[in-house]
């Protein structure tokens, strides 16, 4: 099925404005708080966080709750789905929702929590869906991953240096993507008002080679015009919207965000990739996406 007219030119311009933004000082009038746990049914929806281990869903859950302070100490690792409550106040409007992190280690927990989050015949489906992306700059907690990544590039012939990694991180990235890809199609096919937003974190790492991960995430409103331009990820992402039965009903947006500022080191023999957007510049994109947010969330 054919695109939309418009429709990618439109999500490129909200990716374009984001990148502005992040030099702009501006109140984004939208505010998400965790509050206690209420009973399921007082709540108007629920939000899904996913992406590939070390990614950063958990961390930009935390941003968007506003959890980070000055002594914040990002969570460990969990195999188990992350549940939390949270108020979206918009304009005067406020709305309670639930926030899902599903895993992104590959395991049992990983698959439950899939399937029991988009299970749309028993009307389980999110209000939206943040999939979690990082141009290869995932930091997998565990130095068992990190050891056998390593060993992978090794034994795929490639020295081990950061380019390697980010190329190893972003294969498995656009494998867990396509995997959810598989069950956005399930959720689409019944209930088409789900939206979709690509939270491409981490940029604080790479602020200076925004343009060409927006090459790698954003497609482009042509692209017959070069279709050897387009990446696998871009590719995905067009097949996912296009194939539904009414694209012209979804909300997508893709947006650039920085949660946490830190240094990157995926290895001691590497060296450290440290950030490039100060704090200010990060809140400003945060503040971006909350804003997005609210209005994807307002319907």
């Amino acid at each position: 099925m054919g695109g939309v007219p418009g429709m990618w030119e439109a999500v490129g311009k909200r990716w374009q404005h984001a990148v502005r933004s992040a030099h702009d000082v501006r109140d984004p009038g939208t505010e998400m708080k965790s509050v206690r746990w209420w009973d399921r049914r007082q709540l108007s929806g629920t939000i899904a966080i996913t992406g590939s281990r070390g990614a950063g869903k958990s961390v930009l859950r935390d941003a968007l709750l506003n959890r980070i302070g000055h002594y914040y100490v990002p969570p460990d690792k969990s195999l188990d789905a992350e549940k939390s409550r949270a108020v979206l106040a918009r304009s005067r409007i406020k709305r309670r929702l639930g926030v899902v992190v599903v895993p992104g280690q590959e395991s049992r927990e990983r698959t439950r929590a899939l399937d029991q989050m988009f299970d749309a015949k028993l009307g389980r489906s999110p209000i939206g869906l943040i999939h979690v992306v990082c141009w290869g700059h995932n930091d997998p907690q565990g130095a068992s991953e990190r050891r056998a990544a390593l060993e992978e590039i090794v034994a795929g012939g490639k020295t081990v240096d950061l380019e390697a990694v980010l190329d190893y991180n972003r294969y498995a990235e656009l494998a867990d993507f396509r995997e959810v890809c598989d069950k956005v199609r399930e959720v689409w096919a019944r209930h088409p008002s789900m939206w979709l937003i690509i939270a491409v974190a981490q940029t604080h790492l790479y602020w200076n080679r925004i343009d060409e991960a927006s090459k790698y995430y954003v497609p482009r409103e042509d692209a017959g015009a070069d279709p050897d331009d387009e990446s696998a990820f871009r590719k995905a992402l067009r097949d996912l919207v296009e194939d539904m039965r009414k694209p012209e009903q979804s909300r997508v947006a893709i947006l650039p965000v920085a949660s946490y500022p830190q240094e990157y080191r995926f290895a001691a023999r590497l060296p450290p990739v440290r950030p490039v957007l100060t704090p200010a510049e990060s809140r400003n994109l945060m503040g971006t996406f909350n804003a997005t947010l609210g209005e994807f969330c307002a319907g």
